[in-house]
């Protein structure tokens, strides 16, 4: 056999474990929240900014989607936007984080819940 090809064969061989592993260490956190978490209504008069991000898995694109509702859950404003490239997804959550409370804050939906679909960055915000 081509010596070229026992080559890649040799380098492929293990690409599947080495794959998994790294993605099973970048996603560590529990999937279920706490038991000592529940759903509470907002108080009124407050407003809620929910985050999101997307990420392009074949060119590394990201997009985030900021919401802002009021407490009677309407929707007040709304953006997506493009985020930088080449950031974690846990850097890529931050940055949305800062630019919806700086949107929200900026018009002037304040006092504002945060809310994201991984608590364990809400709480890193928190802190």
């Amino acid at each position: 056999m081509n010596p070229s090809i026992l080559k890649f064969m040799y380098k492929t061989q293990f690409y599947d474990a080495e794959f998994k592993a790294e993605i099973d260490s970048r996603h560590r956190r529990p999937s279920l929240p706490p038991q000592n978490v529940c759903w509470q209504p907002m108080r009124v008069g407050s407003f809620k900014l929910n985050v999101d991000v997307a990420l392009d898995l074949k060119d590394g694109s990201r997009g985030v989607g900021i919401l802002v509702c009021d407490s009677n859950s309407n929707l007040l404003r709304a953006v997506a936007i493009v985020a930088p490239g080449m950031l974690s997804v846990l850097a890529t959550v931050l940055y949305a984080m800062k630019v919806g409370m700086s949107f929200a804050i900026d018009a002037s939906c304040v006092p504002l819940v945060l809310e994201s679909d991984s608590m364990n960055d809400v709480q890193l915000v928190q802190k």
